[in-house]
């Protein structure tokens, strides 16, 4: 499944951990938009099962939803940079 669009990223509020962002996803099948609660390691926290008519409502619930939840995260950002050692041996 493909995303159809990602939007406007919500850092959540307050101290400690890395912290958890709230997208607005769309997928082609699906109408409307719903938000998603991802941490720094990329996993999805939650998912709204509602639909909402635009990007910014869909975000403005998700942040209302990740303030509720007061969890910190705890998640170790993956490495960006990939080696490559096992390509080498081909």
């Amino acid at each position: 499944m493909t995303a159809a669009a990602r939007a406007a990223a919500a850092p959540a509020a307050g101290g400690g951990g890395n912290p958890m962002h709230v997208y607005a996803v769309c997928t082609p099948r699906d109408k409307g938009w719903r938000w998603r609660i991802m941490n720094a390691a990329g996993e999805c926290v939650e998912e709204s099962r509602a639909r909402f008519a635009s990007i910014s409502v869909a975000v403005a619930e998700g942040s209302r939803r990740l303030a509720a939840m007061k969890t910190v995260d705890r998640s170790v950002p993956r490495n960006p940079y990939r080696l490559t050692t096992h390509l080498r041996s081909r």
